[in-house]
């Protein structure tokens, strides 16, 4: 169990730093926006900090999401961290599609026409079906916890 806690919060921390790098070091991280924004060639440094900025707030919902997932593990009695974690996958495409259409907007300011996208995909759809897993889980637990089983016998 240490190892999936351990893989779990190291996920969340990278996840979680990833966008700081555009942050820091914004031209550098201007090819990472590329594969996702292929219209934002030529965003000045600022652009690039702020729609970083943007990509920071969605990946710490998902980081947030793993950490509750492992104190869960290290307290599976303490069944609101399943709950909340759950809750925070199933926003969590919500969130990121809200960042993309404003770091779309941000990244495509310097363009005569600004361009604005908003895609959902089977990737973010993976995450909501896997938070209402997730989700369901909490709810049977809740369902069979021993205080429940005994008043019903």
């Amino acid at each position: 169990m240490f190892i999936i806690k351990g893989l779990l919060i190291t996920a969340a921390a990278i996840v979680v730093l990833y966008p700081l790098w555009g942050v820091l070091q914004p031209m550098s991280y201007m090819a990472e926006l590329l594969e996702v924004y292929p219209f934002a060639k030529g965003a000045n440094e600022a652009q690039i900090r702020i729609a970083a900025g943007l990509l920071l707030i969605s990946n710490s919902i998902m980081g947030l999401s793993l950490v509750l997932i492992s104190r869960y593990i290290s307290y599976p009695i303490s069944t609101h961290f399943l709950k909340l974690s759950a809750l925070l996958l199933i926003s969590y495409p919500l969130i990121l599609s809200v960042v993309e259409v404003f770091s779309s907007k941000e990244l495509s300011r310097h363009l005569d026409s600004p361009i604005v996208t908003l895609e959902f995909s089977a990737i973010k759809l993976f995450y909501m079906v896997f938070g209402m897993a997730l989700l369901g889980i909490f709810k049977t637990l809740k369902q069979t916890e021993p205080t429940k089983l005994e008043t019903k016998a």
